[in-house]
C-alpha cells in the first residue's frame, strides 16, 4: 500500500474549524492510479494514511463535512466562476485525453501519468481526487506547466537563507531547474530575488501556510495576496479536507477559484517524497527512484531540519539513472511572470 500523496502538517497553529456555504472539492494524497507498475494511490487506506503521522500532526487537516453534489465543469481552467444559485458549468469538457492504460499521444510523452475519471464523476490525480474537473485539467494542475517528459522539481515552505542558498547551489552545479514555493512570513524578499537572479522560478505558497480548506474566501484571498508575487500558486497542504461521509480527502475547489480570481494558476504535484515525515536522506532518494516517471512533478521542502539537502545529489543521480532528465535551468533571471508552458527542455 502506498502512503504517497499525503501532505505534511506544518508546525502552524490549527486552522479555524468549519466553513459556511456550499463547497466543492477534491482529494489530495491518496486517490491516484499508477501506470506501468507505479503503486495506485487509491489503494491507501484510512488507517495507513493517518498512522503515518504523529498525533499532533494529524490534527492539522480537519474533518469538515462537505456536500456530495458533483458540479459540472466550466469553460477553462483559468476562469474564475462566480457562484450562482443554480450550478453553472465550472469548466467546459476538454477533448478526450490518453488514459493511463492507453498508448501515449504525441502531446503526452511516454510514461507520463494521466489522471482518470471515476465512476462517480470525480477525477483521481497523482496528488489528489478532484470534483468538477476533467482529467486533462487535473493534469495541467499537477504538471504545473511542464508539458515535456522532463521532471520538474518543486521546493516548498521555508528555511534559513544559508540553507536555501545551499540547495540552490546544488541545483545550479547539477544544472537542474526548479520551482521554489516559499512562505513569505519566513522567507525574505531578498532571498526570493536571489533565487530568481539565479534562474529559478519562484511561486506563491501563501503568507503563513494555513490549511485553506476550512477558510472563508476572503481569508484565502488575503493569504494569497500576502504571499509571493507570482503567476503560479501552490496551496498549503494541497488545500484538502477529509469528507466525513465517504472518508475521502478532497481538493478544495474554492481555493482554486480564489487563486484564479487573483490571476494565478494552481500547481500541485505527482510525487511526494515525504521528506517531512522524519525520512533519512536515503529514504528520500529511494522514494524518488521508486515513483518518478517521465513528466513527474516532485515535491520536496526547504526546511533546515529535513534531510532534503543531504538527499539532493542522490535524488538527482537516481532520476538520471532512470533515463530521465530534469527541467533545464534557465540561463537568464526569472520574474514573477512564470510561463504557462515552462521551457523545461530548453
Amino acid at each position: 500500500m502506498s502512503e504517497y500523496g499525503r501532505r505534511h502538517p506544518m508546525n502552524e497553529k490549527e486552522p479555524p474549524k468549519g466553513k459556511t456555504g456550499n463547497r466543492f472539492a477534491a482529494v489530495l494524497f491518496g486517490m491516484t492510479v499508477g501506470v506501468g507498475g507505479v503503486v495506485g494511490y487509491n489503494e491507501v487506506t484510512d488507517k495507513n494514511i493517518w498512522d503515518a503521522f504523529d498525533a499532533d500532526h494529524a490534527s492539522a487537516i480537519p474533518s469538515v463535512p462537505r456536500p456530495t453534489e458533483v458540479p459540472s465543469v466550466l469553460p477553462t481552467l483559468n476562469m474564475s466562476p462566480t457562484p450562482k444559485p443554480t450550478k453553472t458549468p465550472r469548466m467546459s469538457p476538454t477533448p478526450s485525453v490518453t488514459s493511463p492504460s492507453s498508448p501515449a499521444s504525441k502531446s503526452t510523452p511516454v510514461g507520463v501519468f494521466m489522471p482518470h475519471r471515476n465512476a462517480n464523476g470525480t477525477v483521481s490525480g497523482a496528488s489528489a481526487t478532484y470534483r468538477g474537473y476533467t482529467p486533462e485539467q487535473v493534469r495541467m494542475m499537477e504538471n504545473c506547466g511542464n508539458n515535456t517528459d522532463r521532471v520538474l522539481l518543486t521546493i516548498d515552505d521555508f528555511g534559513t537563507p544559508a540553507h536555501i542558498r545551499a540547495m540552490a547551489d546544488v541545483l545550479k552545479r547539477e544544472h537542474v531547474g526548479a520551482a521554489f514555493f516559499p512562505n513569505t512570513k519566513q522567507v525574505s524578499t531578498d532571498a526570493i530575488e536571489d533565487l530568481r537572479d539565479n534562474g529559478f522560478w519562484v511561486g506563491n505558497h501563501s503568507y503563513s501556510h494555513p490549511n485553506m480548506a476550512p477558510m472563508k474566501p476572503e481569508q484565502i484571498k488575503a493569504e494569497i495576496e500576502k504571499g509571493t508575487d507570482a503567476d503560479l500558486f501552490r496551496p498549503p497542504y494541497g488545500a484538502t479536507y477529509k469528507d466525513k461521509k465517504d472518508g475521502v480527502i478532497y481538493f478544495d475547489n474554492d481555493v482554486e477559484v480564489a487563486a484564479t480570481k487573483l490571476g494565478k494558476r494552481v500547481c500541485m504535484w505527482s510525487v511526494d517524497t515525504r521528506d517531512w515525515d522524519h525520512q533519512t536522506a536515503q529514504q528520500i532518494t529511494d522514494s524518488v527512484k521508486t515513483h518518478v516517471r517521465a513528466g513527474s512533478t516532485i515535491l520536496i521542502h526547504m526546511r533546515d531540519e529535513y534531510k532534503t539537502l543531504d538527499a539532493l545529489p542522490g535524488m538527482i543521480k537516481s532520476v538520471r539513472e532512470r533515463g530521465l532528465e530534469f527541467c533545464a535551468l534557465p540561463s537568464e533571471p526569472t520574474t514573477s511572470e512564470i510561463p504557462e508552458s515552462l521551457p523545461c527542455d530548453k
